[in-house]
Formats: structure tokens, sequence, C-alpha cells
């Protein structure tokens, strides 16, 4: 489920990197919250991210439910460069998933910084129709990511953490698809038990696509932690968020403005040790635009996702996921003269390798694969997006 992963796209949903965000430590994340791409003219949208669940737009937290900070040493030295691919997150955002918690908790002191930059390929940045000729829709990119976190408070059972995300697309030729994208947040997360911690965050979203403001979205996303062991780890959140579109055409003529809300949760089963895992998820969302203009883009949305994670030696973590989304829009669509309501089945693929470095330098290689099969033409497409990614993190 949900950075928290966002999802900001036109198409009714658009995902960035989730839901409305995908979660670092402490905030929910499915590999939340980042870009894929929008077009106005069909009110069909997203972003594509450098990280995976965000990037296929899962949101689910990533604190680590077992309790406080990790300890330091060897042991948590080995399980950072042996540990699983996570990714950073929101992806594409019909609705926008993160960076890993656990590694955010293990961090060694009260602050952390990150930057990265890369290339990436995408190979409909427009989301044209599947249908449509060949045209000009697919456009190179320079990636640049950069944040931190930190801890005002951090104790064995207590921990208050401030997150500042940072992430921009930079289009050769198709520039009126460049995203950029702000996020703010604050965390507070209570161990209640050993095996259970209750967490809240709360915080803000800005997007900008091309040269224009796009979203802003003021957020809150409780969760619950639970650790099993050496079986592994269960969280359930509810995301609520506040959508205010700030362009053409869904601040006027499709007026998109209101409520999200999301509610789900996220099951990862230990293979083994903690670097190798299967997880597993399900979430519901839930869209209600204030205005009949907005109508369009009324929907109820049924998704679910497994994926693997594991080392494969050198230094160097998979991860492989898929995820199924169902939108059921309520209303009949004004792209089909009003006489049929539209759905969408949507299949995300993400397979994604990180290799450490050092200590401190990472390089990480991931594709995102959409099919987006829809009963409205205009809605129907492909996409694939290839990604490169060099990370600095201290």
């Amino acid at each position: 489920m949900a950075r928290p992963s966002v999802t900001i796209g036109a198409r009714g949903g658009g995902r960035i990197g989730g839901n409305g965000g995908a979660v670092r430590t402490g905030r929910p994340s499915m590999r939340s919250r980042r870009a894929w791409s929008v077009s106005d003219r069909r009110g069909v949208g997203a972003v594509a991210a450098p990280g995976g669940a965000r990037a296929v737009g899962l949101s689910r937290p990533r604190l680590r439910a077992g309790g406080g900070p990790l300890r330091r040493g060897r042991g948590r030295r080995r399980r950072r460069r042996g540990g699983a691919l996570r990714p950073r997150g929101r992806a594409k955002r019909e609705d926008a998933a993160p960076v890993p918690a656990e590694r955010e908790a293990a961090s060694p002191g009260r602050w952390q910084l990150r930057a990265a930059t890369g290339v990436q390929y995408d190979s409909n940045v427009r989301l044209e129709p599947h249908t449509a000729g060949a045209g000009d829709r697919d456009d190179a990119a320079f990636l640049f990511v950069a944040g931190g976190h930190f801890d005002l408070l951090r104790s064995e059972r207590l921990l208050l953490r401030l997150d500042y995300d940072f992430y921009q697309t930079l289009h050769p030729d198709l520039d009126d698809f460049d995203f950029r994208s702000h996020r703010v947040a604050g965390l507070a997360s209570w161990a209640v038990r050993r095996w259970l911690r209750a967490s809240v965050q709360g915080g803000y979203d800005h997007y900008t696509l091309g040269s224009h403001a796009y979203l802003q979205e003021p957020f809150v996303l409780p969760f619950l932690s639970i650790a099993e062991g050496s079986r592994g780890t269960t969280q359930l959140l509810y995301r609520h968020g506040e959508q205010d579109y700030l362009h053409t055409p869904f601040d006027g003529l499709l007026d998109r403005d209101g409520p999200s809300d999301r509610a789900g949760f996220d099951q990862r089963v230990f293979l083994g040790g903690q670097t190798r895992y299967a997880t597993l998820g399900y979430e519901y969302g839930r869209d209600r635009p204030r205005r009949a203009a907005g109508a369009d883009f009324d929907r109820v949305t049924n998704q679910a996702h497994v994926g693997v994670g594991l080392p494969v030696g050198w230094e160097t973590a998979v991860e492989l996921l898929y995820l199924y989304r169902n939108d059921d829009y309520t209303k009949p669509n004004s792209q089909a003269g009003f006489r049929k309501t539209r759905q969408d089945d949507e299949h995300h693929f993400y397979a994604g390798a990180k290799r450490d470095l050092t200590r401190h330098l990472n390089v990480q290689l991931a594709y995102y694969g959409t099919i987006n099969a829809s009963n409205i033409g205009v809605f129907d497409y492909r996409r694939s997006v290839v990604s490169l990614l060099l990370e600095v993190v201290y």
C-alpha cells in the first residue's frame, strides 16, 4: 500500500511513488512517491521515480516494527550492505510510495543526508494510447534526488522525526513533462510493546509539472507495525489526503480537488533472514472530487502486490515486484460521451538491483513496466522506464 508512495497522475489517478506518497522510516511506503508523466489533454498522468514499490504505486510504512533504532556495530553494517533493495519511492501517482525505514532507523546518528543523480529512458512520457501511432512519445531524462531526516527525540520507545524529500526529472526534448516534487513531513512513533509500534506521520506534498505548479496535498498517515520475530513483519495503515490541483484542466474544467483515502496492509515474510524475503499486500482506495466537474475522477480502487527480495552476492541485492490495480470509476465518463463508466485494469512490473560500492555510495539499476487496460481507448496505454542512479548517503 502506501511512499507511502504518491500518485499524482492526471489519469484519474496518477501515482507518484504511490498513493499520496511513499513513506520513509516511520512513514508507510510502498515504493512511494515520484514521477511518471502527465497528459492534461487526456486527463491521464503519472510520474516515474527511482524506487521500487513507489514506482509501482505502493504505499507502506517502513519504520521498524520491533522497537527502537537498530543497534550499532557489525551486525547493522552487514544488514545494510547485504540487505535487500528498498524502493525509494512514491512512483506513478494516480493517487502517488520511499526510502527504506530499516536503513534510516539504522543510521548511527540523529540525522541522515542523501543525494542521488542519474538518467532514465521512458518509452511513453506522454502516456499516449496503445493504439496511437509512434509519434513523439519517448525521451530520456536526467534525475536529481535529495533529502534527509533529523531526529528531534530518539529513544528505545519514542521517535520524533522531521523529513524532507526532493525529486526532479529534466527531459531534453519533452520538457513540458519535467517533474519536480517536494515533501516535508513529521513522524511520531511509540513502541507500545516490544513487538508493536504505533506511528503517525503528517506532511505536505507539492508537485510541479513543466513550468506550472500541478498539485499540493497535506496528508496524515497513522500506521501500526507488528514484529513477528524471525518470521516477518506486518504493517497496517490508513492515509487521508486533501488534493488541491493547481493548474488546468484539473483546477477548472475538470475540477479534481477533494479528499483521497487509502487503507491496507503489507506482510513481509523472512526467508532465512531479513535480507531474503517475500512480500504481499492489499490496498483499498477512495477518491471523491467535491464538485460535479470532477465526476470523471470519482473512483474506487482495489490493488494487490506480491514481491521478493534477496542478496545475490558482490554486495548486490535484487528486488522483484508485481502489482495489480483495479480502478472502478463511479460516474459516466466524458471521454465516452457519458455513455459508460470507466474501468481500468493496471499491471505494474518492477525489477531492481542495488550494489553498495562503499559504505556511503551505491548504484541502482531499475526497470518499471506498466500495462493499463481500459474500456475507454484514450486511457489504454503501455509504458517502460529504465533508470540508472548513483546515490550518496551520510
